[in-house]
């Protein structure tokens, strides 16, 4: 298992959005750079109890949060107990799109790889339609978006999930840029990323503003802090955002409000050392 970062706040607000946009666009085909494992075993933990645990404890409270797809997902494991696994995006995406979509999941990890398989078996989709690369995502999808044609790129959702996304990968292109040159095809995307300070946070929005001429939709939740040496605990992240093109308004609509809504089942929480673990939401377009 390569990604020890599953089920954090980072996570919350990933699947969140994605589940839900996942659930209205209904795209024929859902490809992932960063696939990671299908699922993960959902054990306790102080940043997983700040994260899922917190939200299921809550979201029962909001119309939104409790109506969400991603919570529905969650529920169908729970029944009434702790869920025994949490869902990664390729469960989620073919849980959600099911056997008539074509999946492509590219990651570095064979063992995260070998996850997705045995799910898309349990989940009955035909092999025909999962494609799994064990490769650098970046450098593949690139060369693929680029031999889409013009409906083949409207019929696509691209989901993009570095660690780094700046960061340039075997083929020289950086994460972002994928996500960037997706969305100049029309490709419909999301880009998640994480920061751990105030004075990083602007990275990644200003960087897309200088390659994506409108059309982006972006939202990130943050705790109250300049950073985390301030919060005194590691949540996962101090805060991080979800970019996303070429959806429907009311997809983007969606994840405004539940944006919201996950700030009101934050408000009065606490860390696990006692300080203010509220968030913020901050959206906005360009």
């Amino acid at each position: 298992m390569a990604n020890v970062h599953y089920a954090k706040i980072g996570d919350v607000w990933k699947h969140l959005p994605l589940a839900e946009v996942l659930g209205i666009e209904r795209p024929g085909r859902y490809w992932e750079s960063h696939a990671g494992s299908s699922s993960y075993p959902l054990t306790r933990s102080p940043q997983r109890d700040y994260g899922v645990f917190h939200f299921l404890e809550r979201a029962g409270l909001s119309s939104a949060l409790k109506g969400s797809a991603y919570r529905r997902l969650l529920c169908l494991r729970e029944r009434g107990r702790t869920p025994p696994t949490y869902p990664g995006s390729p469960l989620i995406a073919m849980e959600l799109l099911g056997d008539g979509a074509e999946f492509v999941f590219c990651d570095l990890d064979g063992q995260s790889l070998a996850t997705i398989a045995e799910d898309a078996r349990a989940l009955e989709v035909p092999a025909s339609r999962v494609r799994l690369v064990q490769g650098d995502g970046v450098s593949t999808l690139d060369g693929e978006i680029a031999c889409l044609t013009e409906e083949e790129a409207f019929a696509t959702f691209l989901h993009v999930d570095p660690y780094l996304p700046l960061e340039s990968g075997r083929g020289g292109e950086t994460p972002l840029g994928l996500f960037a040159g997706a969305a100049e095809r029309g490709v419909g995307c999301m880009l998640w990323y994480g920061f751990d300070a105030r004075d990083t946070r602007a990275l990644v929005p200003d960087a897309l503003r200088e390659r994506i001429a409108g059309g982006a939709w972006y939202g990130e939740v943050c705790l109250h802090a300049e950073d985390l040496s301030e919060v005194g605990f590691d949540p996962g992240v101090l805060g991080c955002g979800v970019v996303v093109c070429n959806v429907g308004q009311d997809a983007l609509a969606a994840c405004s409000r539940l944006g919201e809504e996950l700030i009101e089942a934050y408000a009065g929480a606490q860390l696990l050392n006692g300080r203010d673990g509220a968030l913020e939401f901050q959206e906005g377009n360009f």
